[in-house]
């Protein structure tokens, strides 16, 4: 049962968050058509989530566990499932260690890169001190580090967050830019959020929606990050003009653990055309925002119901299809037995195929009963009664016939 429970646990949860990615992509496209660039972002952390916890899987247990709607019978399994959930299993189980292996070496060069990094002077400190306090950030404990080995600057770490800028002469408008960029990112959480994507990608390895939505996701908090900075300081193009002039000299050192200032000038120039579509637009209608959230979460609540249904039914159904070949067998063995006259000590036993069913007993059962059987694989059949009456016949006549 474990192996069969996990198998519908991964599918119901990658079913859903396919579904949940392509409602927000819609709805992300009339956000930014609007202006809300960065409340279409807000919204993806919660597709995130749908990607990681087995939400959907959760309901229909709970919902099944109560006896309603399904009755008991929501992730029916028989052996045959039980053999593909275990073979579907190992090969999932593996591509979690291969997806393990390959960002615990990614993080393994980020940490050998910020340890190489060192305290930048007292007059950087201070005015890196003086935006965390505008920000509000002046309780977190943030550390501020110059590294030789980058050429841009990054922000790593959950609990203990630390920017860490390319060892180089910056004008003051430059740390503006660089210490704003990477701080909204601690705002935003963004790192955090980039360790759960990072997860649900390791999870959803073999699920091309996924890595689709992987890739918009981290776009989408640089698309917030930077549309958050330029409203605060009121000045696009001066902002894409310092971080163009900075990226000159980048060699894409960053990856999907931290969040890197820019990565190249073609990025850049994207990340400038989908922030100025938002920025631009004239009036920004609360209300309009309010009503797609809405039906992002009226999509999301439906997809959870409809999934449900779907998975539900289906699971019953192929437990069904595959048990009707064990039942095949075990109708295929069944015997009749001839009820015995009164002074009749010998039993007449005929098989069910040449059996005169004329002045012969037979024993069936009407009706459909449920048992579990296979270590907790539940069946359901409707000749179970005939199957243990005939074996009990069977028991007694041959206990008769070794008394006698």
């Amino acid at each position: 049962m474990f192996w069969a429970n996990l198998f519908y646990m991964i599918l119901v949860t990658t079913f859903t968050g396919s579904i949940l990615t392509v409602a927000w992509f819609v709805t992300s496209y009339l956000l930014d058509k609007t202006g809300h660039i960065d409340l279409s972002y807000s919204l993806s952390k919660i597709v995130v989530i749908f990607w990681i916890i087995p939400v959907t899987y959760m309901i229909i247990k709970l919902i099944d566990g109560v006896g309603f709607v399904w009755l008991g019978y929501a992730f029916d399994v028989s052996p045959v499932i039980v053999i593909v959930a275990k073979c579907i299993a190992g090969v999932w189980l593996a591509g979690i260690v291969v997806g393990m292996v390959v960002y615990i070496r990614k993080r393994i060069k980020l940490s050998k890169s910020s340890r190489q990094a060192f305290v930048c002077d007292n007059k950087t400190e201070m005015f890196f001190t003086q935006l965390k306090e505008e920000l509000e950030l002046g309780k977190r404990r943030i550390k501020l580090r110059q590294s030789y080995s980058t050429t841009t600057a990054y922000v790593t770490g959950v609990v203990r967050p630390c920017v860490v800028i390319n060892a180089e002469r910056f004008t003051e408008k430059e740390l503006k830019v660089i210490f704003s960029h990477e701080l909204t990112h601690i705002l935003h959480k963004d790192i955090f959020f980039r360790y759960l994507i990072a997860i649900a990608s390791v999870l959803n390895f073999f699920n091309p929606v996924m890595w689709i939505f992987s890739k918009t996701f981290i776009k989408y908090s640089e698309y917030a990050c930077d549309y958050s900075v330029c409203v605060r300081a009121d000045g696009l193009r001066e902002y894409y003009g310092i971080l163009l002039g900075m990226a000159i000299k980048n060699k894409n050192l960053m990856d999907i653990l931290s969040a890197s200032l820019y990565e190249n000038k073609s990025s850049l120039r994207e990340r400038l055309e989908r922030v100025m579509k938002s920025f631009n637009v004239e009036k920004k209608s609360k209300s309009v925002a309010v009503i797609l959230s809405a039906m992002f979460f009226a999509i999301s609540i439906l997809t959870v119901a409809g999934t449900s249904t779907l998975v539900a039914k289906a699971s019953v159904k192929a437990a069904d299809v595959t048990s009707d070949v064990e039942q095949n067998t075990y109708n295929d063995i069944v015997e009749y037995y001839e009820a015995p006259d009164e002074g009749n000590d010998v039993i007449t036993v005929v098989d069910g195929d040449d059996a005169d069913t004329d002045g012969v007993a037979t024993y069936a059962s009407r009706g459909t009963i449920s048992w579990n059987i296979y270590a907790g694989v539940r069946r359901t059949t409707s000749s179970f009664m005939h199957l243990m009456v005939s074996e009990l016949l069977q028991a007694y006549f041959q206990l008769t016939l070794l008394i006698q």
